[in-house]
């Protein structure tokens, strides 16, 4: 019974002795807090925030900041402090024009702006310049994509590309102008300046994600030539198994069953797969029309065979060996430079089917610029509205 009336004494006691401490320690704490109201209320500055703002900046009381700084409101003196500027005499100064800080002063006076209002307006007038061609580099990246989704050929769709990542630089490009941008101190232009950056990088995601699905097309189209190559070479009316196309073209049996139907899709009078029996059959016209195949064939081939023989300069009717283009675009005998259809990438020559933009007076292959102007709506080069009765025929 000692022994535990002993351990109780001692427990009462330990408590005994937190409890004074924790009296003390409330009672300091509220002493302290008494202490800084009254040092507050001797220091003369009008808010608690500023006395201990003033206080770690090393001034005692509102008295000894008037006489240091000159300031009678402290909060102004702190606007001077993070405004940049040396002297108040300079802060004043830009105050009169509306300048919160160095950086806007500096900014315009590099510019030759004379005020803040000056400043909002003209950057206000880029940023909408900005936002309009941050609208048409929007549009351009759609036109692209439908022209990409249904592309074919690997030339025109690298081309394509290169034409998004143009773009993609120009979004990049508006950044220097959007960190100049973010000097100027005003709640409007701020939120204007957020939308349009979020779009922006938006925009610049959306053209990532698209060159990266770019990327995974090439060699799809690879295989797609490879399979159809491989299909022009069979007879037609003649039932080929699917594993022996998959054979020629070093593919997946797979993969190529899947190609077939992409391709069949896209150009149905190649032939027809047969799913079921896995069996794919070359098409050919009747044996009435035959001799009109044949024909046509031929006329063809001697009209690809004189282009290939016969090329001449679109100026001056000079005629144009192979040869030549290997070493240099221009014509050896005008030494005027052989067009190019901005499209295709190809030279345009006496006789071809070609049309002018009446805007920038570019020549293209009719075909060619009839195709883009479909899907586009304006001229590659100038970016110009137009439509078929733009273009002029070249004879």
């Amino acid at each position: 019974m000692a022994k535990k009336s002993l351990k109780q004494r001692i427990l009462f006691f330990e408590r005994l002795e937190n409890y004074r401490k924790n009296t003390h320690n409330k009672l300091k704490g509220k002493i302290d807090l008494h202490r800084r109201n009254i040092s507050f209320l001797k220091s003369g500055f009008s808010t608690k925030e500023e006395y201990i703002d003033a206080v770690s900046e090393g001034f005692l009381n509102y008295k000894e900041f008037r006489e240091k700084t000159g300031f009678s409101l402290y909060s102004n003196y702190k606007k001077r402090i993070a405004s940049g500027f040396y002297t108040r005499d300079e802060w004043e100064e830009a105050l009169k024009l509306g300048f919160e800080n160095k950086a806007e002063s500096d900014l315009a006076r590099s510019i030759d702006v004379k005020n803040k209002k000056e400043l909002i307006t003209l950057f206000t007038y880029k940023l909408q310049e900005e936002k309009e061609e941050a609208a048409l580099i929007e549009s351009e990246v759609q036109s692209y994509k439908k022209l990409i989704s249904v592309e074919f050929d690997h030339i025109r769709l690298l081309s394509y590309k290169n034409e998004i990542i143009t773009l993609q630089k120009k979004l990049e490009n508006m950044s220097e102008l959007n960190e100049i941008l973010h000097i100027i101190e005003h709640d409007d232009f701020a939120l204007m300046l957020v939308i349009f950056e979020n779009k922006r990088l938006k925009l610049l995601e959306d053209i990532s994600k698209h060159l990266e699905w770019i990327e995974t097309r090439f060699p799809y189209l690879e295989k797609w030539n490879k399979v159809l190559d491989v299909l022009n070479s069979f007879h037609p009316n003649i039932p080929v198994q699917l594993d022996r196309v998959a054979e020629l073209a070093e593919l997946d049996e797979e993969e190529v069953k899947q190609l077939l139907i992409d391709i069949l899709s896209e150009i149905p009078s190649v032939g027809e797969f047969l799913q079921r029996e896995q069996v794919f059959i070359k098409k050919t016209k009747s044996e009435d029309d035959l001799d009109s195949i044949l024909n046509e064939m031929k006329q063809r081939q001697i009209s690809f065979d004189a282009r290939l023989l016969n090329r001449y300069c679109l100026h001056c009717g000079h005629e144009i060996a192979s040869t030549e283009l290997q070493f240099s675009s221009k014509c050896a005998n005008c030494d005027e430079p052989i067009p190019i259809c901005h499209i295709c990438r190809g030279y345009i020559f006496k006789g071809d089917d070609i049309l002018e933009e009446e805007n920038c007076g570019n020549l293209f292959h009719k075909r060619h610029i009839l195709e883009w102007v479909n899907v586009q709506g304006k001229c590659p080069i100038c970016r110009s509205r137009i439509n078929e009765k733009s273009l002029n025929k070249i004879n």
